[in-house]
């Protein structure tokens, strides 16, 4: 299952419960600071595992590292969701300012540009389809055309 920064950030889960001192505070940002805070202690768990491996080659060939780790990058990302949805003064929408941050810092698309999927199936129909299709017209897919079918159902159907 693929998602994008965005929907992770609009329907992030939240249902950690907190002590009754911590929800009385009267930080408006506590749930900021919080989120930081969790960030720093996962950041710690990856710096210690980074002092390791400088002291210890066989320790990055340890077969359960990322098992044991991975938790910790995915905690970074968590945490910065959490972040953008209580940052001081408002949202942050974190997905635009990762590809702003990214293309910034690169100078180049954060993101290959996006398929244009209507000139792309009008390619194929224009492959497959002679200019003018007659009912029951059976195209080499196999596939019957219905009788139904607009002749041109992209508004043109062949060579220009």
């Amino acid at each position: 299952m693929s998602v994008t920064l965005r929907e992770l950030q609009c329907n992030l889960p939240w249902t950690v419960r907190y002590s009754r001192d911590f929800r009385a505070s009267p930080q408006s940002h506590k749930d900021f600071a919080h989120a930081l805070h969790h960030a720093g202690k996962a950041l710690g768990r990856l710096h210690e595992l980074a002092d390791d491996c400088d002291h210890d080659v066989e320790v990055a060939d340890q077969k359960d590292l990322r098992e044991r780790y991975a938790r910790y990058a995915a905690d970074l990302v968590v945490c910065a969701l959490r972040i953008a949805n209580t940052f001081p003064g408002g949202v942050v929408d974190l997905e635009a300012a990762v590809v702003e941050r990214i293309e910034g810092k690169n100078g180049v698309p954060a993101v290959p540009a996006r398929i244009d999927v209507e000139k792309e199936l009008r390619a194929v129909v224009d492959a497959l389809v002679p200019p003018t299709v007659e009912p029951g017209f059976q195209p080499p897919s196999g596939r019957m055309v219905p009788r139904d079918l607009p002749a041109e159902p992209f508004g043109h159907v062949g060579p220009v």
